[in-house]
């Protein structure tokens, strides 16, 4: 990597001008968003995006483990990571900027979830359905078959597992960002290291915003894409949506006798739904997350013992170092919001992924460039995400 996709960047042209749409926040939502409006319209539409952050220290993308997956059991998830899942395979060229590359790395790793309980085992029978219906092959496996096919694995308390397909693995949330980012402003799309202050309407229209230098900038339409943050700056508009920053971390840790994995049979992404674990292999060593597991002293109290129980060979552990961070995370559904308000037609939103956003930003930012410049949904339907779900007393949860 030459460069970070950090490096601030101010717009060449005055900041007091009209944007046909400006953008509140530059991580991966951002910036993937303003690479579709600047690359599915002719007419010279015009994009700012402002992150006050521009080195990105506290943004959830940079801390992501990269991983893509389509055990969902929304459908459109399942749709969304099979198109994003496409768009890495091609990333590097299609996001190569006067011939320099840049490259998600991705690599093909299944993930294989295990069920505990007779409910979580049933609904991942039907997520098996689905992704069959959705040309996303899976294979279910009964206990047995679990413990012949990973003998390394305990399986004495499980009732089986869903291991998913050639189109699930991991990628580089960093080089994902800064190609977005980069082929985003070679597409004319311009992007400022401040942040919004206030939004300022005219009746039920946003008319501009003010940064913290001062400034205000006028603008057609209003992106929010803040993650965690997008909830308060809704609030500015009297609009509330549950979505908040919530902790998260993610452990690295080595082993003294790793899984014996040999022939066909690769370490999948071990996501163990009875304990809230998940683990992978990374390089030399491996990685892993834990529900409630948000400090250093939680390896040794919440992570090891799960380890341990679920993969025996992992008894003899040693941590390697923590890296804290947060999702923007909704409480109503378990999926994001995204789409426009009724109240505010010229304000749009697009957070609340619950730790699925790096995954889902190429297809989520595509659809919702097209509603934004087209008025409909066009490449995938996500009108079930909509905003207005809550107020409706409606909920499209997610389980997984």
């Amino acid at each position: 990597m030459k460069a970070s996709p950090c490096s601030p960047r101010m717009p060449k042209e005055p900041l007091e001008r009209h944007y046909d749409i400006l953008v509140i926040g530059g991580a991966i939502m951002g910036s993937a968003l303003a690479y579709w409006l600047t690359r599915i319209t002719e007419n010279g539409l015009t994009v700012l995006v402002c992150e006050r952050d521009p080195t990105y220290a506290c943004s959830a993308t940079m801390a992501a483990a990269g991983g893509i997956r389509q055990t969902f059991s929304s459908p459109e998830n399942i749709a969304m990571s099979r198109f994003s899942a496409g768009f890495l395979r091609h990333a590097a060229d299609t996001l190569a900027v006067d011939g320099e590359a840049v490259d998600p790395g991705f690599i093909p790793r299944p993930y294989l979830f295990l069920a505990g309980d007779a409910g979580d085992a049933d609904r991942l029978r039907a997520v098996h359905a689905a992704r069959a219906e959705a040309g996303a092959p899976s294979h279910w496996l009964e206990t047995a078959e679990l413990d012949a096919t990973y003998p390394w694995l305990f399986c004495d308390d499980l009732l089986g597992g869903l291991l998913g397909g050639p189109d699930e693995g991991t990628f580089d949330s960093h080089a994902l960002l800064r190609g977005f980012k980069r082929k985003a402003i070679a597409g004319g799309a311009q992007f400022c290291d401040q942040d919004v202050v206030a939004l300022e309407r005219s009746g039920c229209r946003i008319s501009s915003v003010r940064l913290a230098s001062g400034i205000r900038v006028n603008c057609g339409a209003l992106v929010v894409a803040a993650g965690g943050s997008s909830g308060k700056v809704l609030a500015q508009l009297g609009i509330s949506l549950p979505i908040a920053s919530l902790p998260v971390a993610s452990f690295l840790f080595s082993a003294a006798t790793p899984p014996p994995v040999s022939g066909n049979a690769v370490m999948p992404i071990i996501v163990d739904r009875s304990q809230g674990l998940n683990v992978k292999p990374e390089g030399g060593a491996f990685l892993c997350a834990m529900r409630g597991a948000t400090t250093s002293t939680s390896f040794d109290t919440l992570v090891w013992p799960a380890l341990a129980h679920r993969i025996p060979a992992f008894e003899a552990s040693r941590f390697a170092g923590i890296w804290e961070s947060a999702i923007d995370a909704s409480s109503h559904d378990g999926n994001p919001f995204i789409g426009p308000f009724s109240t505010h037609p010229d304000v749009f939103v697009i957070a609340g992924f619950n730790g699925h956003g790096l995954q889902h930003a190429p297809a989520a930012c595509l659809a919702l460039a097209e509603r934004i410049v087209h008025g409909t949904w066009r490449s995938f339907d996500l009108s079930r995400f909509s905003p207005e779900r809550i107020d409706q007393g409606l909920r499209a949860t997610e389980h997984f």
